[in-house]
């Protein structure tokens, strides 16, 4: 897809970080935005912020990890523009945390944003996208740890893993419909954004307790400082979508962990 003018694009998790760095890159190229985040205030903030970059901008508060929040999202949006062409499944959560103590609340809230998210974006929008048989594509943030695993992020890991393995599934069954749709999966390193902070928008009934107190937010921001940024994630983005690229990876200097990993996984 090398066409954006004009067009329509959904971002969830569209507020803050990559997610708001997508609207922005996209904004620009002269796309309809359809934003989606669960803080309705930090939709407010992005809205504003983008003004009239972007051909036109809405607004929708959704949580990916109810259905029929999401399709509630997919019907506003095909109502408003009577098509999308560039679906974004960017909300993601985090929790680090070793799997001996990890609870039954810290996995139903991951795996419910991470990817139930991607599986209700999938289902309320894809095939409404190949009825209107119009060149669109579906974007799916992974992460280099779709391909590697670190003690504390068996979590996360284990959600990345999953959405690279749908992203991959799902370029094939569209191709065996012959639908003009792409797939890119996109797995950046660790990105100044608020992905570690995300326990502030976690649902009471999966707390399980008092969060834990962690530093994780404040070591990632020291680590990445002038090292990769959410605009850098979303020009390889676009650059991808333009290529029909399935696998993307912003920060290629951090695929050694994924070669290495790979060589113990086949010795």
């Amino acid at each position: 897809m090398d066409e954006f003018n004009d067009r329509v694009a959904v971002i969830t998790g569209g507020a803050s970080g990559i997610g708001l760095a997508y609207a922005r890159i996209l904004g620009s190229l002269g796309m309809h935005l359809v934003l989606a985040d669960i803080e309705a205030d930090a939709l407010d903030r992005a809205r504003n912020e983008i003004g009239t970059a972007a051909r036109s901008v809405i607004t929708i508060p959704t949580d990916v990890s109810d259905a029929d929040s999401v399709q509630a999202l997919a019907d506003a949006a095909f109502a408003a523009h009577r098509t999308v062409h560039v679906l974004c499944n960017n909300a993601g959560v985090s929790v680090t945390r070793s799997l001996l103590t990890a609870t039954t609340a810290d996995w139903r809230w991951m795996l419910g944003v991470n990817v139930w998210g991607v599986i209700h974006g999938i289902q309320s929008f894809v095939p409404a996208m190949i009825e209107r048989g119009e060149r669109g594509h579906v974007v799916n943030t992974c992460s280099v740890a779709s391909f590697t695993v670190m003690p504390g992020y068996g979590m996360y890991s284990a959600t990345k893993h999953a959405t690279a393995a749908i992203s991959e599934a799902l370029l094939g069954d569209l191709a065996a419909v012959d639908a003009p749709i792409g797939v890119t999966a996109v797995c950046p390193s660790l990105v100044r954004t608020r992905l570690f902070s995300a326990d502030r928008n976690r649902p009471d009934d999966l707390r399980e307790g008092a969060p834990e107190p962690s530093d994780e937010q404040d070591r990632v921001d020291a680590i990445t400082e002038g090292i990769q940024t959410p605009d850098d994630v979303a020009a390889s983005m676009v650059a991808a979508v333009r290529a029909e690229q399935l696998w993307v990876f912003p920060n290629r200097d951090r695929l050694d962990f994924v070669r290495e990993r790979m060589a113990r996984v086949t010795a």
